[in-house]
């Protein structure tokens, strides 16, 4: 009974916010196709639960009625105004994939990916989170708050106590999926949902850039089987939604600049770009990569101070308030850190950068940066898009299909990469290079477009990569080995 009235509660709080939030992407997309108004509910209803926890964290009334009272109202809002913007005008759809042309790679591709993804959500489902970062306060956050019905800081149990400060987004998430049912059940499901949705915004850009329907479905794939990727889809960590929101962020930015900064493709952008910048402290640099894209696409429009100011106060209130927080409490937005510019100390804090420079989790030199690409992505996965770079941009070229988008993202994993390996300090985490790697895969899609003999061996040599890379995930092999034991009650090897 009591099982059943913690389902009926999750039910009543996260319902109405998914429900709120599909209403609103379809009354505000009807011309794009299901995955993109997917992409554009999953960032509205992201953001809804984060501004909601948090406000009620912040009153001191993090409980399940005041959320769920929310849900309901954000519903009864939706509605409306999901009939103003019915209204509006539409702008054109963006371009269809082309017909399906990989054939048997393509179809053995999916053949391949399919079941590791049902091992990974099993295993999610089944096993606790695995320890460290979860442990440290990805979980400890979300837990206190619940127990003591607030946001506030929180002292991490052991390890560095910098993780106190950090903007807590996924956290907010992870209390609301706690809350009805007092553990992290599901948690660490949330994360596949992300990998998930990771994919779905490759596909999606790949498309908007240019690439067909095949091209695309491949470059999600690779997305899907890259293997710290796949690893993490079963951990109570943050990457994975941090990767999604970039790409989504990209994804929405791209829109923007061709419907010329409509309002419509401005809300979600503006709050996947929030909701980056509040997941992370290095959101700050990448999402830095994403402003003259902002600039750009405001600047074409009628009116560049107004959407420029409704995209900061979006922003804002998707995350930006961690750091408004940050401010009141320690005077430093990104405290514990230390903020100098030329010599000139701008936020006093507890680690300069030359100290987190001699860190374990810093490292130098061009051997260590392929040592931390080869750990995220893997030989395979790393040696086909190494392939892939040069064809899809060749590709790309020779069909004309070159645009200031196109660019754009096939510059942004060079520009991420540089990023992560000069102005991080712990560049040593290969987790940082998730969006990177999932950006690169766009170069697969354009490779495998085409009749030409490149083409034909890009599709060819995906299902290649693809089964490499499963055969070499040893967590993969873990995983599925204690499914089968558990399932087969057996306890011996």
């Amino acid at each position: 009974m009591e099982c059943l009235s913690r389902i009926t509660v999750f039910i009543l709080m996260s319902c109405p916010v998914a429900g709120a939030a599909a209403v609103l992407a379809r009354a505000a997309f009807p011309d794009r196709p299901p995955g993109e108004k997917l992409l554009v509910s999953a960032v509205l209803a992201y953001a809804a639960v984060v501004i909601a926890t948090a406000a009620a964290g912040f009153a001191g009334m993090l409980a399940a009625a005041p959320l769920a009272a929310f849900g309901f109202v954000f519903l009864a809002a939706a509605v409306p105004a999901s009939v103003a913007l019915k209204r509006r005008a539409r702008t054109p759809a963006p371009p269809r994939p082309a017909p399906w042309r990989s054939g048997l790679s393509g179809a053995l591709s999916l053949a391949l990916v399919l079941p590791a993804l049902i091992v990974v959500f099993a295993w999610s489902a089944a096993a606790p989170p695995p320890p460290w970062d979860g442990f440290v306060y990805h979980l400890t956050f979300p837990a206190r708050w619940i127990q003591e019905r607030a946001v506030h800081l929180v002292t991490v149990p052991f390890g560095d106590q910098a993780g106190t400060y950090f903007p807590s987004n996924t956290e907010l998430l992870y209390a609301w999926l706690m809350l009805p049912f007092r553990e992290e059940i599901l948690v660490t499901p949330a994360q596949f949902a992300f990998l998930l949705l990771t994919a779905c915004a490759v596909f999606r850009l790949a498309v908007e850039t240019g690439a067909g329907g095949a091209g695309a479905l491949g470059a999600a794939l690779l997305c899907l089987t890259v293997p710290e990727m796949l690893h993490q889809a079963a951990a109570a960590e943050v990457d994975l939604a941090f990767a999604f929101l970039f790409v989504a962020a990209v994804l929405f930015l791209a829109r923007c600049v061709r419907e010329n900064f409509s309002t419509r493709s401005l809300v979600p952008a503006s709050l996947a770009f929030g909701l980056l910048a509040g997941t992370k402290y290095i959101g700050i640099p990448y999402g830095l990569l994403l402003v003259p894209a902002f600039v750009y696409a405001a600047a074409r429009s009628g009116a560049p101070v107004k959407r420029l100011a409704l995209s900061a106060a979006l922003a804002l209130a998707a995350g930006g308030f961690w750091y408004v927080r940050n401010c009141i409490v320690a005077g430093n937005p990104v405290f514990p850190l230390t903020v100098s510019f030329l010599g000139l100390e701008l936020f006093p804090g507890a680690y300069t950068r030359e100290a987190m420079l001699k860190s374990v989790f810093h490292v130098a030199g061009p051997a260590e940066f392929a040592r931390a690409l080869r750990a995220a992505a893997g030989v395979p996965i790393l040696a086909a898009l190494c392939a892939y770079v040069p064809l899809g941009a060749l590709a790309a070229a020779k069909a004309r299909r070159w645009s200031l988008t196109l660019a754009f993202s096939f510059l942004l994993p060079l520009l991420l990469l540089g990023v992560w390996w000069f102005a991080v300090p712990y560049n040593g985490e290969w987790r940082f290079a998730f969006p990177a790697l999932a950006l690169a895969t766009l170069f697969a899609a354009h490779a495998m477009e085409g009749t030409g003999a490149p083409a034909r061996l890009a599709r060819a040599a995906l299902p290649v990569a693809i089964a490499s890379a499963l055969a070499e995930n040893r967590f993969l092999a873990a995983a599925a080995r204690n499914l089968w034991l558990a399932l087969s009650g057996d306890p011996n090897p």
